[in-house]
């Protein structure tokens, strides 16, 4: 294969291929968390709790997983990287909502299989939970 062509298929837009976490779908700024911390609605399952508010733009994600609560390292981002993975599948459910994925020590133990599940399962429950949410123009935050 020439070289131009090989370059062309690596330079995609990371958009396109759908294996990306880009920084306009992401909780990052400490007033973002705030807003969803001061008025949300909450699930959770097995040591896993999703709070969530409507705000705009489109569905956004954050994490807190205190390492208090899961001292490795290595299993902070592998409960992260599901997080990740599970919300992209669903971000096209989750209309307009910020949502900030907590974590508890016992989902540590659980196997991949277990948290895609659970996650499933929280998507479900929050959808439901939060579709007669109010817009964020409409929440004061005071």
């Amino acid at each position: 294969m020439p070289r131009e062509e090989r370059g062309s298929q690596l330079n995609c837009p990371k958009s396109l291929n759908g294996n990306s976490f880009p920084r306009e779908i992401r909780l990052l700024k400490r007033a973002e968390f705030q807003s969803v911390f001061n008025q949300h609605q909450s699930v959770q399952a097995r040591g896993i709790r999703l709070l969530a508010r409507s705000g705009e733009p489109g569905p956004k994600l954050g994490f807190v997983i205190a390492k208090k609560q899961i001292r490795m390292a290595v299993q902070r981002n592998r409960i992260k990287r599901l997080g990740r993975e599970s919300f992209r599948l669903n971000q096209q459910k989750l209309g307009s909502l910020h949502i900030i994925i907590m974590a508890r020590g016992r989902v540590a133990q659980l196997s991949n299989q277990e948290i895609h599940t659970i996650f499933d399962t929280l998507w479900n429950k929050l959808i439901e939970k939060c579709k007669d949410l109010p817009s964020d123009s409409s929440i004061s935050t005071g």
